[in-house]
């Protein structure tokens, strides 16, 4: 019989590779059989919230999204990942105030949304339910006047109000989660939640592997802005290191992360004439929304996610290089510093004072911006001054659990990062 005979030395290489040969097969499989009930989980839950009864449309509470957009090419995902995750997005419209150069591949966002429904959607084309503000990349002057413009030309009566960032990641069915978090804080109506969202990915992460909610995220103070000569407080976000069991109360605000009812429009604006602001607009929404009788909470749950790097896009500070800009940054910054000492449209409320906003933020808004009598800056005060015993109760069941709920977490995150 003809053929080639093997060494007897040769013999444990042809082992071995048989071996190698059935592991990587038996790999191989088991990555199949993962894929096809990973598909099987998605088709189940895209099948139960196509069959789920709705009300009909005119039935539901409508949400509106405020959505500033600077030169971001990551806002098409965002409108996409904000309606696919939606629970009822028939009830979701988003306002977008698109900042970009007319010659750049961005400078149409709705373009680029409907190519990724083309591409990913389930849902079809929800473009009928974004309105668009454009302004020139080079008449852009930051996130305050972005909001406002959202707020004054584009919101039109819709029940719930919610800002973010135009580099954001939902949960799934994020827009009852974000109502019924809501109606868990004391007066929902005079609640606004609000809070540096964890990363995207983590969100996104868990919520392909079908995961529970992640745990929610809360502000603390980080130290202050030395750019501008008024020392404003600067903030970062860290993740509870046990999850409250409702929105725990707070003393700050968000702008990447909001939602109330819409009502506080009414009281509580954008001011359009802070031109550049930045690391101002969250300390001085904060102080303006606890003087005009709002209370701030940090939900337990995280319920968005954010991009927190920039690498991948420009920012509005690129306007900044002019001299005539700087000028306007410092008068901007002006403004707002001024407007926090006084009862004004777009400066603090006549519901509670001053006084006792420091009290719970532990911030004087005398210029600069220090410490409050009696308060230094650590942990508690970094959330504001703690809680009424019952309130911490009432969030995290005890005294305790509070204290354990803000207890130190290695990952931090913030606009000021």
């Amino acid at each position: 019989m003809l053929g080639l005979r093997l060494a007897p030395q040769a013999l444990p290489w042809r082992i071995i590779g048989g071996v190698l040969l059935a592991l990587l097969a038996a790999i191989a499989q088991r990555c199949v059989v993962a894929f096809h009930r990973r598909r099987a989980r998605r088709d189940r839950r895209k099948a139960a919230q196509r069959a789920r009864p709705r009300p009909a449309a005119g039935r539901l509470e409508t949400i509106f999204v405020s959505v500033p957009s600077y030169r971001d090419p990551d806002c098409a995902r965002t409108l996409l990942d904000l309606f696919e995750r939606a629970a009822a997005p028939e009830r979701v419209y988003v306002g977008v105030c698109v900042q970009n150069d007319d010659s750049s591949a961005d400078a149409c966002p709705l373009g680029a949304y409907a190519a990724l429904v083309a591409r990913e959607g389930t849902l079809g084309d929800m473009s009928p339910h974004v309105r668009v503000h454009r302004l020139p990349a080079s008449a852009a002057q930051g996130p305050m006047l972005a909001r406002s413009l959202i707020e004054r030309r584009l919101y039109n009566g819709e029940r719930y109000y919610m800002n973010i960032d135009s580099h954001t990641r939902f949960v799934r069915s994020w827009d009852d989660e974000c109502i019924a978090a809501l109606r868990r804080c004391p007066a929902p109506e005079r609640a606004v939640l609000s809070a540096y969202p964890g990363s995207h990915a983590a969100v996104a992460g868990a919520q392909r592997r079908g995961d529970a909610l992640p745990v929610g995220t809360f502000m603390r103070l980080s130290g202050r802005e030395e750019d501008t000569g008024h020392r404003l407080p600067t903030f970062e976000g860290t993740t509870f290191a046990r999850r409250p069991t409702r929105p725990l109360p707070t003393a700050f605000y968000a702008g990447c992360f909001a939602f109330s009812r819409a009502s506080r429009l009414h009281e509580v604006p954008y001011d359009p004439q802070c031109a550049f602001v930045f690391l101002g607009e969250e300390f001085s929404m904060a102080a303006r929304l606890y003087t005009h009788g709002y209370d701030l909470f940090a939900p337990e749950d995280a319920l968005v996610g954010h991009r927190w790097d920039r690498d991948y896009r420009p920012t509005f500070w690129e306007r900044v290089a002019s001299p005539a800009a700087e000028a306007q940054r410092r008068d901007g910054y002006a403004r707002l510093v001024r407007l926090l000492r006084q009862v004004h449209p777009y400066g603090l409320g006549a519901d509670r004072t001053a006084a006792a906003f420091e009290r719970r933020s532990g911030v004087q808004l005398e210029a600069p911006p220090a410490p409050a009598a009696g308060a230094a800056w650590h942990a508690f005060v970094g959330v504001g001054a703690p809680p009424a015993p019952d309130e911490a109760t009432a969030a995290c069941g005890s005294w305790r659990a509070y204290e354990r709920a803000l207890a130190e977490a290695p990952t931090k995150f913030g606009s000021d990062k």
